[in-house]
């Protein structure tokens, strides 16, 4: 690929600064480290409202995955210099609402206002221990960020008040929450198992300690509904396989874990099954064996399957091929492309906009395929194949992503030169920070990154993504 590139982006960035309302609010969802370039540059008055919303609302895509976002939304408050009314929201709504026990909001807002707190902010550290006396349930996100604030003493406090309830709660058993421990480790340094058995001492002078104690060892122990599942997957028996693989409905699960760690005859057992199944979905069930681990010998009916006129089927054969190497997954892989390409060109010619054979999308899993089959030159095509899909008029957010995902995979386990402007469009459109960071940190070592994005990763929102600019400016 040349270094000019054919969408853009390796020589021009994909935003200005200063950024519209749009744009900071899109790049706060997403956490590019644009928005916080923008407050320290120009301010940002008219932007209050966009920033109190992500701060009172958890607007990340995945929050249960992606970094903790109160540090950086704590930073662009101090950017934009309105901290204060900002926290008085805050302040205001640090109980949950209605209907929000567990959320992740309430969580994120405890969270930035436990960061202020640290800094002497006497209203701010109230709110949090008000949030924690008023929340009568065994899960408050305000006894973590107490924790936090306190140490020792915190977690102290906060076995004593949930042991005390559990002594009187007709809902006691298993209501302890062992991560407070990890959230005293995390601060402290050590491991968690070593702040419980501290807490273990500390409950024989307090009855309250100590029921917070045995219930969180309760919780450590296999409770009879979980040893009422049967056995672990990567323990089950090829029998078992069989028993699931023909369900009659309803989700399935294990199968890909099972087939990672599998014995290889019953693989080849699997593979047999798979060759002479027809019904969809007992295709699908028994093509996830394959998910997450490469089988070679089963190449020839992946193939067969990718033309299958079911789109699950389809999608769950390239992504079985994604783990094998040989020239005809690679090939397969380039001809839908290529065919996409052809599709397009008929397309654009067309009077009407739509060629003779309608809307011809490539299956985004083909780009697993080259997470073991690429080769030099192959980044031009795959390129060109993303930035038309996400022209389409189709293109919509969920549309988008489904071809980013898959290409963040295959970056992330192989990366390569050419493949530079592949990993730019997942950078800049990509709503998930996590897979953002993998896709930078492997390019880093292997390409030179374009400016715009060394500059901007160093004020993203994720620290290991900020990590890597100093080692590319170095």
């Amino acid at each position: 690929m040349s270094q000019r590139g054919i969408v853009g982006l390796i020589e021009h960035p994909p935003f200005q600064l200063p950024l519209s309302l749009i744009e900071f609010e899109r790049a706060l969802r997403t956490g590019h480290g644009r928005a916080l370039m923008h407050l320290r540059q120009f301010g940002g008055e008219e932007l209050l409202g966009a920033l109190l919303h992500a701060s009172v609302n958890s607007v990340v895509y995945d929050a249960q995955i992606e970094a903790d976002r109160a540090p950086w939304l704590c930073e662009l408050m101090d950017a934009a210099e309105f901290a204060e009314p900002i926290l008085e929201y805050l302040i205001a709504n640090a109980s949950p609402h209605a209907g929000e026990r567990g959320s992740w909001s309430l969580d994120q807002r405890l969270k930035i206002l436990g960061r202020y707190a640290r800094r002497g902010h006497d209203a701010a550290r109230e709110a949090v221990f008000r949030s924690f006396a008023g929340d009568r349930s065994f899960d408050s996100p305000a006894a973590h960020v107490i924790v936090e604030l306190e140490g020792w003493d915190g977690l102290i406090r906060v076995a004593r008040e949930y042991g005390s309830r559990m002594r009187t709660s007709t809902h006691a058993a298993g209501s302890a929450d062992v991560f407070h421990c990890q959230t005293y480790a995390d601060r402290r340094g050590g491991a968690w198992a070593d702040a419980l058995r501290r807490l273990e001492a500390a409950g024989a002078a307090d009855p309250n300690i100590a029921a917070y104690v045995a219930a969180a060892r309760a919780e450590l122990e296999p409770s009879a509904d979980k040893r009422a599942l049967g056995p672990r997957t990567i323990d089950m028996t090829i029998d078992e396989v069989r028993r699931r693989s023909n369900q009659a409905s309803g989700y399935v699960g294990g199968l890909r874990g099972w087939g990672m760690h599998a014995a290889e005859k019953d693989v080849t057992t699997v593979a047999e099954w798979l060759a002479q199944e027809w019904f969809p979905p007992r295709l699908e069930r028994l093509l996830s064996v394959f998910l997450g681990r490469s089988w070679p010998p089963a190449l020839p009916r992946f193939l067969e399957l990718t033309r299958h006129s079911n789109p699950r089927i389809r999608e769950c054969a390239w992504g079985a091929m994604a783990h094998v190497t040989h020239p005809d997954a690679r090939s397969a892989a380039i001809t839908a492309l290529r065919q996409f390409a052809d599709a397009e060109t008929d397309r654009s010619n067309d009077a009407t906009g739509s060629s003779p054979s309608g809307p011809a999308l490539f299956d985004p899993s083909v780009l697993l395929v080259f997470s073991s089959n690429h080769e030099p030159g192959d980044g031009e095509l795959i390129a060109a194949a993303i930035a038309r899909a996400l022209n389409r008029d189709l293109a919509s957010a969920a549309h988008r992503d489904a071809y980013l995902y898959p290409m963040s995979r295959a970056i992330a386990k192989n990366p390569h030169a050419d493949l530079l402007e592949c990993a730019l469009l997942v950078y800049d459109y990509i709503p998930c920070s996590c897979c953002r960071e993998r896709v930078i940190e492997a390019m880093a070592p292997i390409v030179r990154l374009p400016e715009w994005v060394t500059e901007e990763i160093a004020f993203d929102c994720v620290p290991e993504t900020r990590s890597i600019a100093p080692q590319i400016t170095k």
